[in-house]
This record gives structure tokens, C-alpha cells and sequence, in this order.
């Protein structure tokens, strides 16, 4: 590990961003597990629940949850319904960790795996991103039509963008605190094509990803809509050559 993100230091080491829409049946649990995970650490953390306007009991047991355990380390931002990326570009930029982990609610890739992500950041890397298409990545309880769908995707966003990665999509992702105030200051995008919006910025600027391969299971709480969500995603992709033209052009 780079010896520039010391696990002991007067600051926090390491920012969770936990994003939240409608999730009242799975959020107490989550946060637990998290928890129950970063007080086993040496190094100090945050855990941020970012709170996309549920209409459900979401924030009111999150919140619960955060007086029950009377946890300082824990913080709940409320916003107004927005997107995905809109619940983390503000969590990452609220954020004071010198590592950002952006970890998905539903928990599908197990919360002791950050531990991989922290011990891959070394001079060679600004970004960490999870990777189920990586040699020694695990992918359990998908259908193969989901599979199929995400590979479509991500071919048809490597056609469009210049970049690499195959895939973009997946929620587990941790960035050094100057990379995430770099990038996620210029997102635009709301929805779930931030991740592409991210990548591609990231790339263009030069900023050093690493992909990680993670075992991933599937879990059936996703907020992904197959269909609407799908084509939506496919023309913020467009949107991104078009907002982001001046370093689509760059050589």
C-alpha cells in the first residue's frame, strides 16, 4: 500500500458513501454490517448514508439507526429524488476521507472486500474499481439475460467513449480524496451513467484507475428498471461525448 495513505493519521482515513432510494427493508441491515466491519479497524472512517428522497421509511430508519448505535462516525445526508450519481457526487464531495469508497446498498459484494481495495492503492493508482469481468471475479445469481445485457451496454459504451473498462457499472469503487474532488465536481449526470461520465473524465485526465476482479452476487433489491432505466443509460452516454466534447476531442 502507498505510503502517502497511512491507515494512522489525525484525519479520516477512509469515507464510506452509501446511496439510498426506497431501501427500508434492507438499509438497517447494511449499515450494521458496515459498521459492525469499520470498528474491527485500526484506521478511522466515515460512514455516509445519502438519502436520494425515499417515499418509503428509508431515512426514518437509517436515522434510528444512527441515534441507536449513537455513532458519531456515522452521518446521514437528505436530498431531494435526483439519481444515483446525484446521491454520490454528494456524498463524495461532503466526504473528508483520504480514500472515498462508493459501496452499493445492497451489500452484493461483501463490506470485508474494501480491505482488497485499500491494499491495491499504491503510486500507480487514483482509482479503484471493481470489476466482475476481471480474471478471478466471481458473478453469482444473475441471470444470463442481465449478463448478456451488461455486456451489450458496455460494449456499445467502449464504441462511443474511449475507455477501456469492461465494466463500468459496478458500485464498488474507491478514489484518493484529490481524484473524487477532481471528478465529481465536473459530473453533470444524475442517473446510473455517472459511473461512464466518471471513467471517462477520469481517463481523459490522465487519472491512474485500477480495475480489482470482487465476488459479486446478485441481489434482487436492485433500483435498476430493465427496460426504461437501460435506454435512458444508453443516451447519457451520448450525452457525455456531447457535455464533456472538449476532452472527448483530445488526443
Amino acid at each position: 500500500m502507498n505510503q502517502s495513505y497511512p491507515k494512522k493519521h489525525k484525519g479520516i482515513f477512509i469515507s464510506v458513501i452509501v446511496p439510498v432510494f426506497n431501501e427500508e427493508k434492507i438499509v438497517a441491515q447494511t449499515m450494521s454490517e458496515i459498521v459492525s466491519y469499520l470498528n474491527k479497524q485500526t484506521y478511522t472512517w466515515e460512514l455516509l448514508i445519502v438519502d436520494d428522497g425515499s417515499t418509503d421509511k428509508t431515512l426514518m430508519i437509517a436515522k434510528k439507526n444512527q441515534k441507536t448505535t449513537n455513532n458519531k462516525n456515522i452521518k446521514i445526508i437528505e436530498l431531494t429524488h435526483e439519481g444515483k450519481g446525484w446521491a454520490i457526487k454528494n456524498g463524495m464531495l461532503a466526504s473528508t476521507g483520504l480514500l472515498k469508497f462508493m459501496c452499493d446498498a445492497d451489500l452484493s459484494m461483501p463490506i470485508h472486500n474494501l480491505q482488497n481495495f485499500i491494499n491495491n492503492f499504491n503510486s500507480k493508482s487514483e482509482i479503484i474499481i471493481g470489476s466482475r469481468t476481471q480474471q478471478n471475479s466471481q458473478r453469482h445469481g444473475e441471470s444470463i439475460f442481465r449478463q448478456i445485457r451488461s455486456k451489450v451496454f458496455n460494449i456499445i459504451v467502449r464504441s462511443i467513449l474511449p475507455i477501456p473498462y469492461k465494466d463500468t457499472q459496478c458500485g464498488f469503487k474507491c478514489f484518493t480524496k484529490d481524484a473524487a474532488e477532481k471528478l465529481f465536481h465536473l459530473q453533470q449526470l444524475k442517473g446510473f451513467s455517472f459511473d461512464v461520465e466518471i471513467l471517462f473524465l477520469a481517463n481523459k485526465l490522465g487519472i491512474k484507475i485500477n480495475e480489482l476482479p470482487i465476488t459479486w452476487e446478485h441481489k434482487e433489491q436492485s433500483q435498476v428498471s430493465s427496460i426504461k432505466d437501460s435506454l435512458k443509460m444508453l443516451i447519457d452516454v451520448f450525452k457525455i461525448r456531447i457535455s464533456h466534447k472538449n476532452y472527448s476531442d483530445q488526443k
